[in-house]
């Protein structure tokens, strides 16, 4: 996906957690509020590809292979 297309799912679901309408773990809003503010620096129109290995989720910049944000489940 175009990183403008999933920046725009990302802060509409931080607004959500800033607003109190969704209630996730705190290790949830950090990832999202940190894969949106490194989405804010790269071109929109650049690829991310969000790659699920078991239990982690990572977000990497195609164009450059950096990952932008992972995630870990804990409860496993």
């Amino acid at each position: 996906m175009k990183a403008k297309e999933i920046l725009l799912i990302m802060e509409r679901r931080l607004h959500m957690q800033k607003e109190g309408i969704t209630s996730p773990s705190e290790d949830i809003k950090r990832y999202t509020k940190e894969f949106v503010a490194k989405l804010t620096e790269i071109d929109g129109e650049d690829e991310i590809e969000i790659i699920r290995d078991e239990h982690i989720l990572k977000s990497v910049h195609v164009p450059t292979g950096h990952v932008l944000a992972v995630y870990a489940d804990k409860k496993t």
